[in-house]
């Protein structure tokens, strides 16, 4: 799923996003955090933090949606009923991954 994943089309364009949101929301924090007290601090870094989170699953969320779609168009085209994570299966199976990529980035 990781490596599907990593090869979707957008996923370094959105990491990309969510680390300068990430980089001006601690710039955000530096600037606003000057003259309160250390209550106010926590209380601002949290908020700050929610919004990172959010726009986390905001970027990241298509991506998650869009693999899901993808792996469960290839199993209804390969008649597969159950799909697992590699890490899960101790023997035999058919690796989808690779059409599941091919799936994601039209390759």
């Amino acid at each position: 799923m990781q490596r599907a994943l990593d090869a979707h089309p957008r996923k370094a364009a959105s990491e990309r996003a969510l680390q300068e949101f990430f980089q001006a929301k601690q710039r955000e924090f530096a600037q606003r955090a000057r003259g309160l007290t250390p209550e106010q601090r926590q209380q601002l870094d949290r908020q700050l933090q929610q919004q990172v989170i959010q726009k986390r699953q905001e970027l990241l969320g298509g991506l998650d949606r869009d693999l899901r779609a993808a792996v469960e168009e290839v199993a209804r085209a390969e008649h597969v009923s159950s799909v697992l994570e590699r890490s899960v299966v101790l023997f035999g199976g058919v690796d989808l991954t690779d059409q599941v990529i091919k799936r994601l980035t039209g390759k």
